[in-house]
């Protein structure tokens, strides 16, 4: 009885000890074998941190705390096997979990194994805008090799591929991704036979929008810009998104990449191409190339990292637009935060060098700002992107004492070109007119300006010009220049008109003009047509009014003489309308119907300037008010600022012999009005 008693009792007592033995043992002195094992069962350097343990009931398992190998870790690791083959001398595995662990950038790794090798794992994937991706892999294994299918997931994310992973090699050949409603494909090889893994990643997609899948906020379009100088600089967007950008440091990422249209910001880039290196939390960009709205290539290396939580980047920006154009844009750039500087921008048009510098502060609603200067013109510029180029709310440029403002936009798409509301406070003509109009300057000037293709083209500007108003349109290029200009209620002595000792020093000037010319010779080349009227006005150096009352007293030679004293050798005539159209060839104005009214009577005339060579040929017929009176003609020819006068007295050598006083201004007389008036008289044959 004792025999079977204590046979019994020991039979009771191996569950009892099968329990308690194993936990009363410290299983952590083996933990340099358990080190070799699984570095031998792995290939890799394996090591343990925490404790371990193990049991022998219900089924043979084992507890591993801490492990760690290149590039993994594990919180916890849990190997459990069956019993009865395990006591035939077979290891059969019943179920292997993984908690906590870590797998390059992938962190919460939970995972587990079933008996036939189906295997399930999720984990999370810290996304560089502050997202993180949920990770799902189901497939199967035989701890040597896994196949499977790999899912991300994210609120604006999604990708899956077949998925293959042996101790070596982690490799995903074909990814299907969704980035919001835009479909890519990629593929990645990772080795994780060294730290830190070693990855190659490709993604090509005919288009992704970024604004769709992450929501952003496209710039808005704000009102049309008005000319007016902006006295207030728009307020600088502040960023809504969190600081939480992040490179992966535990990984080497050879990146190539390749997107025919991409939208962010509501900005459209096309034909976008990036390669470059990720390693350890710093991302050196060999290329990054994209066409923007229109021709424009722009090509960006450097290096990305993040700081402070932010994007921050040092780099080389080239942009160029193909031939025929020749525009090209070089310059350092740097990413802090959401600020984008370029602080030494070199634009080169055609032959034209333009320096400056410019800022793009990124966010929901980005804001460019440049200030560039270059043939003696400097600007700055303040704006925002919009689909097809640059809305830009704010122009301000110079040059000498010319100041303008104004906003408008920068097309891209098709043929690029600017259009713009300016506005300027005077402009002085004085570099671009002959003496007489040095003292022109225009004021209150507003306008419309389109540039593109090597053209300007001014659809419309008005402003105030000697006390009266300017209007008019006009085109430039390379070649020369066109202009349409209306004149009304200009005040005619700002003109300085003056020749042959006579001036206009009052009247109001109406008149318009269409002119063209080339830069090259502009006198030579000036061709046109027009007509102009002066109101209201006075010319200086003659006294049409005194002629007139003289002629009806004209008796004898002393009455002669006061006619040439007082009418021809000075005074004033008041003029209440002058007209004369004009044509001009080659430089060569050509007026043929000059009509005056004037306060004693009236003139009609013609007028030939040839500006290239200074010179003027006019002739005008004085006709008096008073009755049966002839006509007294002027002649003013020779350089245009000091012509020589003739006055052409045969009509009145003629009305005064029918008056019987021919022989007393024959001789002596005669010889007195030539030395009076400081002129050769034009004498008829007899």
């Amino acid at each position: 009885m004792r025999a079977i008693a204590a046979t019994a009792a020991a039979v009771m007592a191996l569950p009892v000890l099968a329990v308690a033995v194993p936990a009363l043992m410290d299983w952590s002195r083996l933990r340099p074998e358990v080190e070799a094992a699984a570095s031998a069962a792995l290939g890799r350097a394996v090591t343990i941190s925490g404790p371990i343990s193990a049991r022998l009931l219900p089924s043979p398992a084992a507890t591993l705390d801490g492990l760690a190998m290149d590039g993994a870790s594990a919180g916890r690791l849990t190997i459990a096997v069956k019993l009865l083959p395990l006591l035939a001398g077979r290891r059969e595995i019943e179920r292997l979990s993984l908690s906590d662990g870590r797998i390059g950038p992938v962190d919460g790794v939970e995972a587990s194994l079933a008996p036939d090798g189906a295997m399930t794992a999720r984990g999370r994937l810290p996304l560089p805008n502050g997202d993180v991706a949920e990770l799902a892999f189901d497939g199967f294994t035989d701890l040597r090799r896994g196949e499977g299918m790999l899912r991300l997931t994210s609120a604006r994310l999604s990708a899956a591929g077949a998925m293959t992973l042996t101790p070596d090699e982690l490799s995903l050949p074909e990814v299907t991704m969704t980035v919001g409603a835009s479909a890519a494909r990629a593929s990645l090889i990772a080795s994780l036979g060294h730290a830190p893994m070693v990855v190659d990643a490709t993604l090509a997609a005919d288009g992704i929008d970024l604004d769709a899948a992450i929501g952003a906020e496209p710039p808005r379009p704000g009102p049309t810009p008005s000319a007016a100088p902006a006295n207030v600089p728009p307020t600088t967007p502040v960023s809504s998104e969190p600081a939480g950008f992040a490179l992966p440091a535990g990984v080497t990422v050879n990146l190539s990449a390749s997107v025919g249209r991409l939208r962010w910001r509501g900005v459209t880039l096309e034909a976008v191409e990036i390669a470059g290196l990720l390693d350890n939390g710093r991302f050196d960009i060999a290329h990054a190339k994209a066409r923007g709205a229109g021709p424009v290539q722009a090509e960006l290396s450097g290096t990305l990292v993040a700081r402070d939580g932010r994007p921050a980047f040092d780099g080389i920006l080239k942009a160029a637009a193909p031939p025929p154009r020749r525009l090209r844009l070089d310059s350092p750039v740097t990413l802090a935060g959401e600020r984008i500087a370029l602080p030494r921008l070199v634009l080169t048009v055609d032959d034209t060098r333009i320096l400056g510098d410019a800022t793009i502060t990124i966010g929901p609603r980005p804001v460019i700002t440049a200030n560039l200067s270059g043939k003696g013109i400097s600007a700055s510029l303040t704006g925002r992107p919009e689909d097809d180029g640059l809305i830009l709310d704010s122009i301000r440029a110079g040059t000498g004492d010319v100041a303008v403002t104004g906003g408008g936009r920068l097309i891209l798409t098709g043929l690029p070109r600017l259009e713009a509301d300016i506005a300027s406070p005077a402009v002085a003509l004085a570099p671009y007119l002959p003496a007489w109009g040095k003292a022109i300057r225009l004021t209150d000037i507003r306008a419309r300006v389109i540039l593109s293709d090597g053209q300007a083209s001014v659809e419309r500007f008005d402003g105030r010009m000697l006390d009266g108003r300017i209007s008019g349109a006009g085109r430039a290029n390379e070649s020369g220049a066109a202009v349409t200009l209306l004149v009304s209620g200009a005040d005619i002595a700002g003109l300085g008109l003056s020749a042959g000792g006579l001036k206009a020093s009052k009247g109001r000037l109406d008149g318009e003009a269409r002119l063209s010319a080339r830069w090259t010779d502009p006198l030579a080349s000036l061709n046109g047509d027009g007509r102009m009227e002066v109101r209201d006005g006075v010319v200086d150096g003659f006294d049409l009014a005194a002629i007139n009352g003289q002629m009806s007293r004209l008796e004898n030679i002393g009455s002669l003489l006061a006619l040439v004293q007082t009418g021809l050798s000075g005074g004033q005539s008041r003029v209440s309308s002058l007209s004369a159209p004009f044509t001009i060839a080659n430089g060569v104005v050509d007026s043929r119907d000059i009509k005056m009214v004037a306060e004693g009577g009236g003139a009609t005339g013609t007028a030939v300037l040839d500006l290239p060579k200074d010179r003027i040929d006019a002739r005008l017929a004085f006709r008096l008010s008073a009755p049966d009176t002839p006509p007294l003609g002027l002649r003013l020819e020779g350089r245009l600022g000091s012509p020589g006068k003739t006055i052409d007295i045969n009509a009145l050598q003629r009305h005064l012999v029918e008056r019987g006083l021919g022989r007393a201004l024959k001789g002596k007389g005669g010889g007195l009005i030539e030395s009076l008036l400081g002129i050769k008289p034009r004498q008829n044959r007899e």
